[in-house]
């Protein structure tokens, strides 16, 4: 099977998605951040890797009720042995093509929301921007998912909601 990834976004986006969670977890020098799709629920998580949460316990019961609407979430822990949970960080994984006329990376407005509700609430929040050139070069680059020029769109309308911060200047 010949598959083109500028074509295949859903193959592109879960091909990334696997590539950042390896690469974050290298450069963060943290195993503990993880693709969200492979679970069920943040307590699954949870409870898998015995996580002690009762410092966040309020942010883990909002992600609960809302469902986990980001791409990897990382656990900022005190020591590996207590495993004792500081703070989550969420990360949406975005990519583009470098040559593309856009100078910004798109979400649904249901992700946007999200990201500001754990943002407000004390949580980190990134965008892993992935910009593709030929030959199977691309870059990876983390940015403070708030201060990145966004497109937001609504998803059930195939619509322009807003843009969100001031767009990306070329260098």
């Amino acid at each position: 099977m010949l598959l083109n990834l500028i074509s295949e976004v859903t193959v592109r986006g879960a091909m990334f998605e696997h590539g950042s969670l390896i690469l974050l977890r290298r450069k963060n020098k943290n195993n503990f951040i993880f693709l969200v799709k492979r679970f069920d629920s943040l307590f699954e998580i949870i409870d898998k890797y015995r996580f002690d949460c009762s410092e966040i316990k309020d942010l883990v019961g909002f992600v609960q009720s809302c469902g986990i609407l980001c791409d990897l979430v990382e656990f900022v822990v005190d020591d590996i042995i207590s495993r004792k949970v500081l703070n989550l960080n969420f990360y949406e994984v975005k990519t583009r093509r470098h040559d593309s006329k856009r100078k910004y990376f798109e979400t649904c407005f249901s992700n946007y929301e999200f990201m500001k509700n754990v943002s407000i609430r004390g949580s980190g929040v990134f965008l892993v921007g992935i910009l593709l050139f030929e030959a199977w070069r691309f870059s990876f680059n983390v940015h403070d998912y708030n201060d990145t020029f966004l497109r937001v769109y609504d998803s059930s309308e195939n619509k322009t909601v807003f843009f969100s911060r001031k767009p990306i200047k070329k260098s």
